[in-house]
């Protein structure tokens, strides 16, 4: 499991939505609400993508790129980010 935590306090955010995008189509693949410790993990196959992630209170995030083509690359996205507080872009 990966965590999404208050970048400022360190506290997990439960009930934040997460998605991940292949970046070749620009494809929503699959998207996770984060239980009540801020955990989640994605289960992908080859392939490049980017995580989203989206709270109320909390500044949008979008990871880079990570890169699961090559041979031996963990098929299990387990990326622990960090939330700044903010507003949403409307």
């Amino acid at each position: 499991w990966a965590t999404i935590y208050d970048a400022q306090t360190g506290a997990p955010i439960p009930f934040a939505v997460a998605r991940i995008f292949d970046t070749t189509y620009n494809k929503l693949l699959e998207t996770q609400i984060t239980d009540k410790s801020g955990r989640y993990a994605f289960l992908v196959g080859r392939g490049n993508f980017y995580i989203t992630v989206d709270k109320p209170g909390y500044a949008p995030y979008r990871s880079g790129a990570i890169d699961l083509t090559k041979p031996g690359s963990q098929e299990v996205i387990e990326q622990d980010i960090g939330l700044k507080r903010g507003e949403m872009i409307k």
